[in-house]
């Protein structure tokens, strides 16, 4: 909500969901803001891991290599994530991935809460090259650590359940990695497909 607020994230479309709550499809609003977040990412937020921390978490994750993809954003939560600053832990979550995702520039087109099959993933990578896995990313937060492999099961057939993969397969990317992702303070677990 802070990033939305503040101009650093742009919402691009709003609607309730089955309770009734906002949902916010959002993008990085222009270039500069773009850079900004690379800059920040790189420079405060991972300052001594830097940029190596974050290429091999996101090569990780494209390559399909779920236990390195959760072991180095376990290294990130752990080390450079606040108990502060996940007072709405899945806006926060799913903000803090897609402000990861930045670095994938130029590989990937990076779409966040987009309409695909039944419902809205959110956060799905669009290869920019034929033959290059695309990827979904679904995110639940959990209230505690002992729920967080059914929330992250969860958030994994809730990608196969609403079709999730639709879009990727309307753009003819042929194969797909998929994530179902629990976050619990600084904790979490992560299904892979």
């Amino acid at each position: 909500m802070m990033l939305m607020t503040t101009g650093y994230l742009k919402p691009v479309e709003v609607w309730k969901n089955r309770n009734g709550r906002d949902w916010v499809r959002l993008m990085v609003p222009n270039m500069e803001v773009r850079l900004s977040y690379e800059t920040e990412i790189l420079n405060h937020i991972v300052p001594s891991q830097g940029e190596t921390l974050l290429r091999d978490m996101l090569h990780s994750m494209t390559d399909g290599d779920a236990e390195g993809f959760q072991e180095n954003l376990s290294d990130l939560l752990r080390d450079f994530v606040s108990y502060h600053d996940i007072a709405q832990p899945e806006t926060f979550y799913h903000g803090l991935m897609l402000g990861l995702s930045v670095l994938l520039e130029g590989e990937y087109r990076v779409e966040s809460n987009r309409e695909s099959g039944y419902g809205r993933f959110d956060i799905a990578f669009f290869p920019l090259k034929d033959g290059v896995p695309g990827v979904v990313l679904e995110l639940k937060s959990a209230k505690s650590e002992e729920v967080l492999e059914e929330k992250a099961k969860e958030a994994l057939h809730q990608i196969e359940e609403k079709a999730y993969l639709a879009e990727l397969d309307r753009q003819g990317v042929k194969e797909v990695w998929k994530y179902g992702i629990a976050f619990c303070g600084k904790k979490i677990w992560m299904e892979c497909r």
